[in-house]
């Protein structure tokens, strides 16, 4: 089969370029032809394919300009660009795929290939990263870092009233008028299948009266490059950026509380050098890493802690310990509970709750045995759920499904 796969952007960015790429890989491997369209980001990897792409816009860089005839062009290029469907119009015509697979594409690529995909009858199969097609604000969450469902019901006008795109009145009457545009434009008519990672994303598109053509399957994890180890160094990890949503200050609250153990901070973030400035003992800001430096980072860990307090839809900062054999400690909301079963696989927790994740630290450890069997059970739990023929399967009925329709 002939596959496209598009995504704003074609480099390791974040948890959809992860997934974009492991998935050209599973469909390679298993014989399929895959190709891919993208932004021309100047940190993209090399492509024959990016000929045909569209050109990068920084938007912070494009509205400098403060004419009214650039705002309104910034704000259309971002709610349904002409250049994007251009090129694909191009890139259709000549590489002809049997069926295209979309990650991320609003605000950048935008729904405006869509139509362009499905006149020539070519299926399309949208993998859902997160919550941009049903909240304005992406992650349900207002400035303030409180949960918020208030544009339940398509009243999208909230995100203005609340201000929740970065406290800003520009930013949010965009980000609403983006939703509003695409609703009235029946964009996502042309979707056959979402695909939702966790189940909890699921419902959610339900609620929101999106459900009828969402179907769940899991992100997965490529175990043969993640050898467990269980044994492990007097220290936990956590693994991400160092930003509000991702609950990281309750995290290193907690970590002060508990002195004797070492937690070592592994990302880069806007609270980084706040944390730095406090001077935390048992508090190792060691940056981001990649590759064997992080791999022995994780190998070498009692355990994870992932502290989020947003609707976290399949995290691999959850998945990715499991797969090296580490017990993880989560928090309880969005799509993390789907991964960790309390008491096996590692501990939950309220978030935003110190005093819960202080007594989860101490308790994990203090006691090497459930350190090695949780690490265990987490492990055994991607090797038989979250592993690469797992996905490929589902993922085939999916596309064979839409191909039939």
């Amino acid at each position: 089969m002939k596959i496209t796969q598009i995504n704003s952007f074609y480099y390791t960015r974040g948890g959809d370029c992860t997934h974009m790429f492991a998935t050209t890989e599973l469909l390679r491997k298993n014989g399929h032809e895959v190709h891919h369209f993208a932004m021309n980001h100047p940190m993209n990897f090399e492509s024959p394919d990016d000929k045909y792409w569209p050109s990068y816009i920084d938007y912070r860089e494009a509205i400098k300009d403060k004419s009214i005839k650039n705002i309104f062009r910034v704000i259309f290029r971002s709610i349904y660009s002409l250049e994007a469907k251009k090129c694909i119009d191009r890139f259709l015509d000549d590489v002809k795929p049997d069926l295209v697979h979309i990650h991320n594409i609003l605000h950048h690529i935008t729904p405006s290939i869509l139509g362009e995909i499905k006149k020539r009858g070519i299926p399309i199969v949208w993998t859902l990263h997160d919550y941009t097609i049903i909240c304005p604000n992406t992650s349900f969450l207002t400035e303030n870092g409180d949960i918020c469902e208030a544009c339940k019901k398509r009243k999208f006008f909230m995100a203005s009233v609340k201000r929740c795109k970065k406290n800003s009145l520009g930013a949010s009457l965009v980000a609403m008028l983006e939703n509003y545009v695409h609703r009235l434009m029946r964009v996502f008519r042309h979707v056959d299948f979402f695909i939702s990672p966790s189940d909890f994303l699921r419902k959610k598109f339900v609620e929101y009266g999106m459900g009828q053509k969402v179907v769940t399957v899991n992100n997965f994890m490529d175990i043969a490059d993640c050898v467990p180890c269980y044994e492990n160094k007097d220290y936990y990890v956590y693994l991400g950026r160092l930003n509000h949503i991702k609950g990281v200050d309750t995290l290193v609250e907690a970590a002060k509380r508990v002195p004797e153990v070492v937690l070592k901070v592994v990302g880069v973030g806007e609270l980084k050098e706040e944390f730095e400035k406090q001077n935390i003992s048992n508090v190792e800001f060691v940056g981001f890493k990649s590759g064997e430096e992080l791999k022995t980072l994780t190998q070498n860990a009692m355990f994870a802690v992932v502290p989020s307090q947003w609707y976290e839809n399949f995290p691999y900062s959850v998945l990715e310990p499991m797969a090296y054999g580490k017990a993880v400690i989560g928090s309880r909301i969005g799509g993390i509970p789907e991964l960790i079963k309390d008491g096996e696989t590692g501990y939950l927790f309220e978030p935003h709750n110190v005093d819960e994740l202080v007594s989860l630290i101490k308790k994990l450890s203090s006691n090497n045995g459930d350190i090695v069997r949780m690490g265990k059970n987490a492990r055994a739990r991607v090797e038989k759920e979250f592993n690469q023929k797992v996905h490929y399967d589902k993922l085939m009925e999916i596309y064979q499904k839409a191909l039939n329709q």
